[in-house]
């Protein structure tokens, strides 16, 4: 006896000597098997104890309470060693694993969590040592050593022979026999070594390589060259490197999970290099991909999916609320300070972790991939952010050799189309010799955009080229803003919520507005930017998924004409398996009609680039088409492709044969028995190191005036219910061109980014079109309004007669005007 109120719990220690009991007199007691005694009574519940546990060595005791929370204890001392929170009601039921590095707890809010507590409990025993545990302490030291990266970002731990093999030896230990002579403080634990340890100076295992970083919206691929001419693929976010490979491995999800945003920093900004962060407190990849999927929508703040989109939209603010209920708004990317928290650059700080670690070795030169839309100031911030990101994962011994760390670069490389073009030239053995050369472009279908690209591949020739093998000359540049498989997905599932309204109204069921989508009659409490409305998108766009990738097995669910869908209505309940209407033929007509219009802008703007540098072609030239990035494996694209070439080529040469003016190659593909080749995903990271500077192939870039991209819209008028362009996107900067007369205080401005539009034949209503209506301070019937293009989505204008803007002379102000995409 010693309760004061009913016990719940009891447990016994595996060698029999104690027995542990909870009550809801909010306390644990600890008692002596043999002779009946209290040992400690163990306060710290602010509610009954409903279970307890020993760990399998008997030195830790575990409880969960009625306050929603566990604590782990020390059995000797009684004290408190942690407190862990994350579950909204009451802890019913704990459990230690056999190695006690985890613990699993059950609760009342329909959850089991499993909590990491490795790096918890070996910091205590360090900060607990006395010399009669040195031995213990040693043994722990070990142990944190071998893990230490596991704690991190969850890789697999090294091999105990690291810190005894005189060949190998551990970078964390490197420098600290040289601080024998300082002064020690209270923090400062002094060890006996039966045995040395070896440390290894990091350096050493400096690799004379390179790494090439293909950042994607819906995936990231790292390749590796080292000190060969091999390029190969690069698991990340795998981190337990002795499974067998798989080609999923090299396809890392561009995915942050923010479990506790707080408790990172603070161990982040601890050390210049390699800092105690926990993989528990931030995951990424393939592990916060799996929990998206797993999590309730409460959570779904705590996800960052949409890391790329952010970075490259200029206006985009980001809001994250972490699963320990910690807020952080962020502005755009762009306006982002020093002093802000990175998402990228945390991003990057993990890539880096995977990249430089004791199985890998370290490496200092880094290639990173852009696509052709992105600005310099946004590629600029990224490289900044990816160069500060990596730096922060390589050994805090290397940041004290500065003439090392100065050898360290983070570079841009060649556009995402262009390098998987170098890749696709090659697997597909072009070897142009002479004046021959090859005229492409690549159409790279990917998670969030869709980029074009064209030039020409030749022999390098001449004295300032003799370096090279071949020269890639790309000229022209382009995409499609929204055409990606993930916002196809939300463009389905946009589709099938609105062709179920009337179901989704009675329910209190909410969606977001995806790009270029527009609202309906009846929308007006369906469209949220709400985390319910943006769960129930992420939720259907997933269950959509197999029709979009033709998932064979899956498909037989379309067939029913509904879906069951776990939707969450406004008020956060969830709604199991809630059943929507589809038409599996009409949602395939909208796939087709949307990947329509992309193939329609890709040949629009084939067209312009073959107009501009129509000098440079001979004759009737071949065009060889590249598909790149996985959204391109469709079948529907390449159905499109073989219609849309059938058509132009009967416009261009009714007598000749389609295959001698158009030739198109699928994207290189995964091959199960040698993963190490470049597929249509993988090829981009594999052709920014065949590109790089130094080796055998010269890239020129025709598309960038003072490394700068071309305007990124058409401007125009409506006429005629058409869109008619009046400048085009490849005009030159700080140049006025007439747009409209000013015989009136304001003008309509008309603009798109797809290159279709420059045929005039465009209806003005199409989704890809957007108006502004711009005031002019000065109304003359004999002056006009002139624009002039100032940045990639800056315009200027202002009023002048057609004599006096020759001359810098204006009837009004210089107006500034900024076009979101």
């Amino acid at each position: 006896t010693g309760h004061s109120s009913s016990v719940r719990s009891v447990a016994f220690s595996s060698d029999n000597r104690y027995l542990l009991s909870g009550s809801a007199d909010k306390s644990l007691i600890l008692w002596d098997r043999d002779s009946g005694s209290e040992l400690h009574r163990l306060t710290g519940h602010s509610k009954g104890v409903n279970s307890v546990a020993f760990s399998s060595d008997d030195r830790y005791l575990l409880s969960g309470s009625g306050d929603n929370s566990l604590i782990l204890w020390d059995r000797d001392s009684g004290s408190e060693i942690q407190r862990l929170t994350g579950h909204s009601s009451w802890v019913n039921s704990v459990a230690f694993s056999s190695d006690n590095r985890y613990l699993l707890s059950g609760s009342c809010d329909d959850y089991l969590k499993v909590w990491d507590i490795g790096a918890i409990l070996l910091h205590y025993e360090l900060a607990h040592a006395t010399s009669t545990h040195s031995a213990l302490a040693v043994a722990v030291l070990r142990e944190r050593l071998l893990n230490e990266d596991r704690i991190r970002a969850d890789i697999a731990p090294y091999h105990k022979k690291i810190l005894d093999d005189t060949n190998q030896g551990h970078w964390s230990l490197w420098g600290l026999d040289k601080q024998s002579d300082q002064q020690p403080d209270e923090n400062t634990i002094s060890l006996n070594l039966n045995e040395p340890l070896v440390a290894r100076n990091p350096s050493s295992s400096i690799i004379n390589g390179v790494i090439g970083i293909d950042f994607g919206t819906k995936s990231t691929v790292v390749a590796v060259q080292k000190e060969t001419v091999t390029i190969r693929p690069m698991r990340i976010g795998t981190g337990d490197l002795s499974t067998s490979i798989a080609a999923y491995h090299y396809e890392n999800p561009t995915i942050m999970e923010f479990n506790d945003l707080q408790a990172f920093i603070d161990r982040y900004h601890q050390a210049a290099g390699r800092p105690e962060t926990r993989w528990q407190d931030i995951t990424i990849s393939h592990t916060a991909q799996s929990s998206l999927l797993n999590s309730p929508s409460d959570d779904f703040n705590a996800f960052l999916f949409e890391l790329k989109q952010w970075a490259g939209t200029k206006n985009k603010k980001l809001k994250i609320v972490d699963k320990a209920a910690y807020v952080l708004d962020l502005p755009p990317f762009l306006e982002l300070s020093d002093e802000d928290i990175n998402p990228i650059e945390i991003y990057a700080y993990y890539l880096g972790l995977y990249i430089n670690n004791m199985h890998n070795g370290l490496f200092l030169n880094y290639i990173l991939s852009f696509p052709v839309t992105y600005e310099r100031d946004i590629r600029t911030k990224i490289i900044q952010s990816f160069t500060q990101g990596i730096q922060k994962s390589l050994p805090e011994a290397l940041h004290k050799q500065s003439e090392l760390l100065a050898k360290f670069s983070v570079c841009q490389g060649a556009s995402e189309p262009a390098a998987y073009a170098i890749i696709a030239l090659e697997e597909y053995h072009f070897e142009p010799e002479g004046d021959d050369f090859v005229f492409y472009g690549v159409f790279d279908f990917g998670g969030g955009t869709t980029d074009f690209d064209f030039g020409i591949y030749r022999e390098a020739t001449g004295k300032k080229e003799r370096r090279y093998d071949y020269v890639i000359e790309h000229f022209g540049a382009g995409g499609d803003r929204y055409l990606g498989g993930e916002n196809l997905l939300n463009l389905l599932a946009y589709e099938v919520f609105k062709k179920n309204k009337a179901r989704l109204l009675e329910a209190n069921i909410q969606f977001n507005l995806p790009p270029e989508c527009e609202e309906f009659l009846g929308s007006e409490t369906l469209l949220r930017h709400s985390k319910e409305a943006s769960m129930n998108m992420t939720n259907l766009a997933e269950k959509l998924r197999p029709l979009w990738e033709n998932d064979t097995e899956k498909l037989a669910d379309f067939e029913q004409g509904s879906l069951g869908v776990n939707l969450v209505d406004a008020n956060a309940q969830v709604l199991a398996n809630f059943e929507l209407d589809i038409d599996k033929e009409e949602l395939l007509a909208i796939l087709t009609q949307r990947i329509a219009r992309g193939v329609d802008n890709f040949f629009e703007r084939l067209r312009l680039t073959m107009t501009k540098y129509g000098t440079r072609l001979k004759g009737e030239t071949l065009v060889n088409i590249f598909l790149a990035g996985n959204s391109s494996k469709s079948t529907i694209v390449q159905t499109l492709f073989d219609e849309k070439i059938a058509s132009e080529s009967a416009q261009i040469s009714p007598e000749s044969d389609k295959d001698s003016l158009f030739k198109v190659f699928p994207p290189l593909v995964s091959d199960p028995d040698n993963l190490d080749k470049p597929t249509g995903k993988t090829g981009v990271a594999f052709g920014l190191i065949r590109s790089r500077k130094g080796g055998k192939i010269l890239v020129l870039d025709h598309n960038m005036a003072h490394d700068e991209i071309d305007f990124r819209f058409y401007l125009g008028h409506n006429k005629k219910r058409k869109f008619r362009t009046i400048i085009k996107r490849d005009m030159p900067y700080q140049q006025w061109q007439d747009f409209i007369d000013a015989s009136e205080d304001r003008f309509e401005l008309f603009y798109s980014s797809m290159p279709i539009v420059s045929n005039n034949q465009t209806p003005i209503d199409d989704a890809g079109i957007k108006k502004l209506i711009v005031d002019i301070d000065t109304v003359n019937d004999d002056a006009y309004v002139y624009i002039r293009l100032v940045s990639p989505t800056d315009i200027e204008y202002v009023v002048a007669t057609e004599e006096d803007i020759k001359n810098d002379v204006y009837l009004g102000q210089v107006c500034h005007l900024s076009l979101s995409a």
